[in-house]
């Protein structure tokens, strides 16, 4: 976030110097061989001093814009009464013995943080198709396939573990938080199916 301030700063310091000079005049103007007077170089310096000392409280009221932008780290104190809707997407996988089978998924859920130790996960739409495979020992080794539609409802009460560094860790996996809060981002969104799953998951702060 430093460089990104100091980035902004410098743009806008670069446009208010522009516009700062561009605007400034001197009283009196001397041409190739011509006497000045003192006062009239004084008068000169005096317009080039109230042009400097107006660009520097330019300078310092953006400055203090852009310590505005810098957002303060958010606490889990913060995030009660933040409900998130979230998106997964992703792919799952289980097996054993004489069967196994392949799937993918796409997921709505709501997480409600209700205290800074608990939150609760509310299933809004859940589809899964899978295709699976049985090798059939008692009828001469045949190959059988067969794909599947389901539809879960995988919510319930949710643990907060923790947030450290930006990652918010809840029971269900493990979440990138923005610095504002706002957005959530995660790779291990865990169901408690029992199967292998590969996922990506997307939220955002809603009501």
């Amino acid at each position: 976030m430093k460089s990104f301030n100091t980035l902004v700063l410098a743009t806008a310091f670069a446009a208010a110097a522009s516009t700062a000079f561009a605007q400034t005049e001197v009283p009196n103007t001397f041409e190739s061989g011509e006497a000045a007077s003192a006062s009239e170089v004084n008068a000169n310096f005096s317009a080039l001093v109230s042009a400097i000392d107006a660009l520097a409280d330019r300078v310092a009221d953006l400055e203090s814009d852009v310590d505005s932008l810098d957002p303060t780290e958010v606490t889990l104190s913060d995030l009660v009464g933040t409900n998130y809707c979230i998106s997964s997407f992703g792919n799952i996988g289980a097996g054993g013995g004489s069967w196994a089978r392949i799937g993918s998924y796409v997921s709505s859920h709501k997480l409600a943080i209700t205290s800074t130790t608990t939150a609760t996960l509310t299933t809004v739409q859940d589809d899964e198709f899978e295709l699976g495979w049985g090798v059939g020992y008692d009828t001469d080794y045949t190959l059988d396939s067969e794909l599947e539609e389901y539809s879960h409802d995988d919510g319930g009460s949710v643990t907060i573990n923790s947030l450290t560094n930006g990652v918010l860790s809840l029971s269900v996996g493990d979440f990138n938080l923005s610095p504002n809060g706002n957005m959530i981002l995660g790779t291990e969104f865990d169901f408690g199916s029992g199967e292998g799953e590969a996922n990506i998951v997307v939220g955002m702060r809603c009501y």
